[in-house]
């Protein structure tokens, strides 16, 4: 997710109201600031039996009502429930951005590829002058619930999927709405993108969009699975730069993006030194746009994965259509806590058989920092499998293609050895597949030996 949510979010203007307004920081006046002598236990009372009664509808936790009808008794908090719901979803596994102040009588989220407004803009007949905060009891019905509005992509340029639900939701039902709007959305975006392109190196066929210059030549258009293939040659000063940025104008912009895209963004990433993100901002600033660069260049646990619609592996069954890559870390870590150690003995066997020698520095040495990437290019790339399913499984050519990568770790001025990244980076996600995904899936036939045919 762009790191300037509000630059972004003013940009699109589109689907919901995301349009800025100034608007003053509200307060909240609390028992320790009330006049000695007001009556507060008359007003807790209220607040304690609007909690409950709305508990007993609910069936919520009445710690959860409590939060919800705090802030003007008898009614709904708008914050409280903004607040609770990204918590709830960064505990899902979300990526999660949100501000703190209301604009426009709405609270804005950001959780992935979607974006949330909520508040009370619809009893708003008009933006004029200062807007209302959405839980203002003197200017709005604080008794009726906020609604929350959520929709995706982040910044839509073409179809958007998009769905309302009222606030005074448990999280949990709305975390649910959110699922089943985005995988919906997603499916719906993946059916209906054409093929009208074929990667520059393997020939798969894509959208024209989906495939990015990453050599730095817009007349060489590459998929994830090639973006770094030995057969491309770097050809700008600034291409990983440039790379970057066309990364994040998709993700924000295109709801079907291919999911193996997480795998190259992983990777720079994990590889980057410290500083990455300061140094894109730089060139992306002299290239003369006003974005910024998303969070995950320099936090790759924020990055968002698409998952596998369908039956999925243990560790990934409880997610919702994607998660943070950190979320997906930690869940195959605890799952399957001799994973990494597997991967590990698997690359000190593969270095023994080349000749490696007891006295040299052992291998495996950046494993727990290359980790992630192998996880996102192995759950993204059979995401992408499973999303495109008449087409080649893209982990039958990701072999061998990370020796442009070389190139780009010089660019960004990393200090890391490449045949040890290789080396790591193929011997893990192929330990990864063999465990999540011992039995693989079934495709279609190729047509004339390829799997190029445009759809």
């Amino acid at each position: 997710m762009p790191a300037d949510a509000h630059t972004v979010a003013v940009i699109a203007d589109k689907g919901l109201r995301l349009a800025r307004c100034s608007h003053p920081s509200f307060r909240r006046c609390g028992v320790w600031g009330r006049p000695k002598g007001s009556k507060t236990m008359v007003k807790d009372s209220a607040r304690k039996k609007a909690a409950r009664a709305y508990a007993e509808a609910t069936g919520v936790s009445h710690a959860a009502a409590a939060r919800l009808t705090a802030r003007r008794h008898g009614g709904f908090s708008a914050a409280a429930v903004h607040t609770e719901l990204m918590q709830a979803l960064h505990e899902a596994g979300w990526p999660v951005e949100y501000e703190t102040f209301a604009e426009n009588a709405e609270y804005r989220g950001y959780a992935g590829p979607a974006r949330f407004l909520v508040g009370r803009a619809s009893q708003v007949a008009e933006f004029g002058g200062e807007a209302p905060d959405p839980d203002d009891d003197t200017r709005l019905d604080v008794s009726q619930p906020p609604t929350v509005e959520m929709a995706a992509p982040l910044t839509p340029t073409g179809f958007e999927a998009h769905a309302q639900i009222s606030g005074d939701r448990p999280a949990h039902e709305l975390i649910a709405e959110l699922n089943r709007m985005l995988a919906a959305g997603r499916a719906r975006a993946v059916a209906k993108a054409a093929n009208q392109a074929q990667c520059a190196v393997c020939g798969d066929a894509y959208p024209g969009a989906h495939l990015l210059p990453a050599a730095g030549d817009d007349e060489l258009t590459l998929c994830p699975v090639c973006a770094f293939d030995g057969d491309v040659h770097v050809t700008a000063g600034h291409v990983t730069a440039y790379l970057t940025y066309q990364i994040d104008q998709l993700a924000a912009t295109d709801l079907a993006m291919p999911a193996g895209w997480a795998g190259p963004v992983a990777l720079l990433a994990c590889t980057a030194p410290t500083g990455f993100d300061d140094q894109l901002t730089r060139l992306w600033k002299q290239a003369g746009t006003v974005l910024l660069p998303a969070d995950y260049w320099s936090q790759p646990e924020q990055l968002w994965v698409w998952l596998p619609p369908g039956a999925r592996p243990a560790p990934l069954v409880r997610f919702g259509p994607g998660a943070r890559l950190g979320a997906l870390v930690a869940a195959l870590d605890e799952q399957c806590p001799d994973l990494r150690q597997r991967a590990r003995a698997a690359e000190t066997e593969n270095w023994r058989d080349a000749g490696w020698s007891d006295d040299e520095p052992p291998p495996g040495l950046f494993l727990d920092q290359l980790w992630p990437a192998a996880v996102a290019y192995a759950v993204s790339l059979q995401t992408q499998a499973a999303e495109r399913r008449e087409h080649r499984p893209p982990l039958q050519h990701l072999a061998g293609s990370f020796d442009s990568l070389l190139d780009h770790l010089a660019l960004m001025e990393s200090t890391l050895d490449f045949d040890d990244i290789e080396s790591t980076l193929s011997v893990s996600i192929e330990t990864i597949i063999d465990v999540l995904w011992p039995h693989p899936a079934q495709t279609s036939p190729p047509e004339n030996g390829r799997h190029s045919t445009m759809r």
